[in-house]
């Protein structure tokens, strides 16, 4: 075997060892209940009398067991004599106590400091010497003080008790748990311990059930810390009402042991919490889906039979839950092995009292010392809320990492940012001066140029045809490149923040009027007609640079319009903002060209224009607060929008470009 141990896949074996534990614990759990059962102090009763005399009673409480007269039917100590009894063997180890009366003597020499208590089974009615004692299902308190032995001693025979136990037919314990006798601070430490751990168990359960809530509205997407919720108040309502007997008299018989049917919740959790999907047969989900509805119908169906079928479907509920952590185990799903624990810890206690209601093991005082029904089921709630808080806070310190990861890379990533804004600012800084520098070195040649020009115009007479020609063409470059410096001109110092707008309030009407008189001049050579229509309209802007604008879009129609067209310029206003529209029947725009012609050097390649002037336009509009907008169709025109505010936001009427 040896030479095949290195091909074993460890890590697979390894999943199992959360289950071998698991099992592990789970015998330990029934192995310690039952030896602490096994060990508990008694008192056995032969042919039905327990002989108690010269007991010292100081190792107690004692539990009250051994060969019981037993009844069938429910009889009184009058009508006990009328009806022909049997001994059992142990009354420690009767299956099935309900609608069954017991009778046995107690001989004490000390009752006058011997206490008596009947823990379970509930619903029974106990008599001593004939006198009823109050601790049946009528009792609503545990006084002590009326369980003292000596208060139901006969005058004739002070130290014989004939005990008569009844025990009712609708009781939901079928098994005997314990008549216990001992001193009085004996008795009292067990309903002082009770109240203790009932304290410590509510507690427990309200703080988880808090715990879950939170955590549930810090993240709504966790679906199993609701369920969680619900199963703890489950619970925690079963815990209430069984944790003090008192309390059982209040409540239908039955009703307690319907939370059994909350415990698929359990189920559903531990797949939420630990599994991955797909690590669960679907095949599982049906039978805890079929066992509810069957476990539902048979409670109604067979109500007398009802705390059965329960516990048949609590011990499915809790398999299949096993059969879940197996396979989380096998997976190595975090926390599968805090939730293995939880679940030994319930299953061995639910198969411990399997087999002690079966008759395997006896009946003792390990439900009245430390009730280990109530407490165990405990243990799966807590797992489930450490695995839980487990998770939690895995995710915050990942949370936490990636916080500080992200914190780092931004800070990083600012720090590239700083840099490479710095260095665009530079760069920007000496496009500018680059700029203004070619655009001043521009002027002195172009002004000496056009000097030379002049000369020659003024000795056309003595040009030939072929020199006329030329001169004009050198003339229209001069105006073009002239034209290109201006615009140049005015983005550099735009940008460099050299240009103000200065606003004031004045007629847009009077304002096109000019812009559309200025333009039918150069219109004329083209026998374009321009065409106003503008309503009288009160506005404030900057006139100088919206006749810039209103300049080189009117320019920018004329050329691309052709010879005996029009272009319609109207105005409106619309809510507070005025509408300038400039429409030609020209060229058009491509759908291609038309998202880039406001774009700086985007032009359709004819003459005489810079590539300027529409962004120039679109710079001036926004430094109003508007908007520049165009419609256009190839070959069938263009039509462009000003939509101005009829007077801007900024209070000083003077806006500077930063």
């Amino acid at each position: 075997m040896a030479p095949y141990l290195p091909h074993l896949d460890r890590r697979r074996w390894t999943g199992f060892l959360p289950v071998v534990l698991g099992m592990v614990l789970l015998c330990g759990v029934i192995f310690f209940f039952a030896r602490l059962n096994y060990t508990s102090p008694v008192l056995e009763a032969q042919d039905g009398v327990i002989d108690a005399r010269g007991c010292a009673l100081d190792g107690g409480p004692y539990m009250l067991t051994g060969e019981w007269l037993r009844f069938r039917g429910l009889l009184t100590p009058e009508t006990l004599s009328e009806h022909e009894g049997s001994f059992v063997e142990d009354i420690r180890y009767i299956r099935k106590m309900r609608g069954y009366t017991y009778e046995f003597t107690l001989l004490s020499d000390q009752p006058e400091t011997t206490y008596f208590l009947l823990p379970r089974p509930h619903n029974s009615l106990l008599w001593i010497n004939g006198n009823a004692v109050p601790i049946g299902e009528d009792s609503t308190s545990f006084s002590m003080d009326a369980l003292l032995l000596s208060d139901y001693a006969q005058p004739d025979d002070p130290q014989r008790f004939e005990f008569v136990l009844q025990v009712s037919s609708s009781s939901i314990y079928d098994v005997y748990q314990g008549v216990l006798i001992g001193h009085r601070d004996l008795l009292s430490s067990i309903q002082n311990r009770w109240l203790m751990l009932d304290l410590i168990a509510v507690g427990l359960y309200l703080m988880l059930c808090a715990l879950m809530l939170v955590l549930f509205l810090q993240k709504r997407s966790e679906l199993y810390l609701p369920l969680l919720t619900v199963s703890a108040l489950t619970e925690l309502a079963h815990f209430l009402l069984i944790a003090r007997q008192p309390m059982m008299a209040f409540f239908h018989v039955g009703s307690t042991i319907l939370y059994r049917q909350f415990n698929f919740l359990n189920y559903f959790i531990c797949k939420l919490l630990v599994c991955e999907p797909g690590d669960v047969p679907k095949w599982m989900d049906y039978v805890v889906y079929v066992d509810m509805a069957c476990t539902l119908l048979g409670c109604l169906l067979f109500r007398e039979n009802a705390a059965l079928i329960l516990r048949v479907s609590y011990i499915t509920y809790l398999v299949m839950q096993g059969c879940v952590l197996a396979l989380s185990a096998r997976r190595h799903r975090s926390g599968t092995t805090i939730l293995i624990i939880g679940w030994a810890i319930a299953a061995g206690n639910e198969l411990f009292y399997t087999m002690l209601n079966a008759g395997i093991f006896p009946q003792g005082v390990v439900d009245v010392q430390i009730m280990p029904a109530q407490y165990a089921r405990l243990a799966p709630i807590l797992a489930l809320a450490v695995v839980t808080c487990q998770k939690f806070s895995r995710k915050f310190s990942q949370s936490d990492i990636l916080t500080a990861q992200l914190e780092q890379r931004v800070a990083e990533r600012t720090q590239v940012l700083a840099d490479t804004n710095r260095q665009l600012l530079d760069t920007q800084q000496k496009r500018q001066r680059f700029m203004t520098d070619i655009v001043h070195n521009l002027r002195s040649p172009l002004f000496v140029i056009e000097g030379y020009l002049d000369f020659l115009s003024d000795e056309r007479g003595n040009l030939t045809p072929s020199g006329e020609k030329y001169l004009t063409l050198a003339t229209e470059k001069l105006g073009y490149l002239e034209r290109m410096v201006d615009d140049l001109f005015f983005i550099s110092r735009l940008e460099d923040g050299q240009i103000k707008f200065h606003f004031t309030q004045f007629q847009l009407e009077e304002l096109l009027r000019d812009a559309v008189q200025d333009a039918a001049v150069k219109a004329e050579e083209k026998h374009i007609t321009p065409v106003l229509r503008c309503p009288p309209i009160l506005m404030v802007g900057d006139q100088f640079h919206l006749r810039q604008a209103l300049d080189n879009l009117l320019d920018n129609s004329i050329r691309h319009s052709p010879a005996g067209s029009s272009i319609q310029v109207s105005a409106a206003v619309q809510g507070d903002t005025a509408c300038i529209e400039i429409q030609d029947w020209g060229d058009g725009i491509s759908a291609e060209q038309l998202p880039h012609i406001f774009e700086r050097y985007s032009s359709k390649g004819s003459g005489g224009s810079t590539g300027l002037g529409l962004s120039i336009c679109r710079e001036i509009v926004q430094h109003h607060g508007g908007k520049i907008l165009v419609r256009s169709t190839l070959g069938e025109g263009s039509t462009f929008i000003l939509q101005l505010p009829l007077e801007p936001a900024d209070i000083s009427r003077e806006i500077v470009n930063s």
